[in-house]
């Protein structure tokens, strides 16, 4: 692999500062990054010039994504906030949506992803929560399926489809249907396996007993759905 080019975040103040998501655009024009002082900062990606910095929310930026056009950029942040910032727009500094789960208005958003039409996954403290985007006063649904931070949600199979995993070491695949006419989400079937790390060198190889025994999932807490 070639290295192209490199750009650095500029400090606007004294304070320490490292980069906590990067995302581009399906175009490839913008460049978005957030930064571990709240900032969002946009760039031009073919020059690497920056377009905008502003402070995009009260707490750490989790996670940037691009909607499929490329002109609106989503945040997902610690202060239990969602937001659209249009590129487009001049000025761009103000969000021109926000979406906060009034359920629980004030828990960690750490994860992002854009399923097809309007519809976006967002992964909380302890939920995987579905929005459509036309409707931001609360969301489609709440699925209460990790005991710890979902730090990854992923659609995929056309947005029929969604992957999350979490910090209490297990990924969940969530099977969805959407009905004819309307975005009507409802889980239909619900998968989970633990993520467990490789032996280290030096421990002994388990015997084919405990193989067995460990094979199941670890068991998470009770599941809770909830169709708002």
């Amino acid at each position: 692999m070639d290295f192209l080019a490199s750009v650095s975040v500029p400090p606007s103040t004294n304070e320490p500062s490292w980069v906590l998501s990067l995302t581009c655009d399906v175009p490839g024009q913008r460049l978005a990054a957030a930064t571990s002082r709240r900032e969002l900062c946009l760039y031009d990606r073919p020059t690497l010039q920056p377009v905008l910095t502003l402070e995009a929310h009260a707490a750490r930026v989790n996670e940037l994504c691009f909607a499929p056009a490329g002109s609106v950029l989503y945040s997902a942040a610690s202060d239990g906030l969602i937001r659209a910032w249009d590129c487009k727009a001049k000025p761009a500094d103000k969000p021109s949506c926000e979406l906060r789960d009034p359920t629980a208005p004030e828990e960690e958003v750490w994860s992002l992803s854009l399923g097809t039409g309007h519809t976006l996954a967002a992964g909380t403290e302890g939920a995987v929560v579905i929005w459509d985007l036309r409707k931001a006063a609360r969301p489609l649904c709440r699925w209460e399926v990790h005991t710890e931070a979902v730090t990854q949600v992923h659609f995929f199979e056309g947005g029929k489809r969604l992957l999350s995993g979490s910090m209490d070491g297990a990924c969940c695949g969530h099977a969805s249907n959407r009905n004819a006419g309307r975005v009507a989400w409802k889980l239909l079937s619900l998968t989970t396996w633990t993520v467990r790390p490789a032996p280290l060198p030096s421990e002994s190889a388990p015997s084919p007993a405990s193989q067995g025994s460990s094979a199941s999932s670890t068991p998470l807490k009770s599941r809770r759905m909830t169709l708002c």
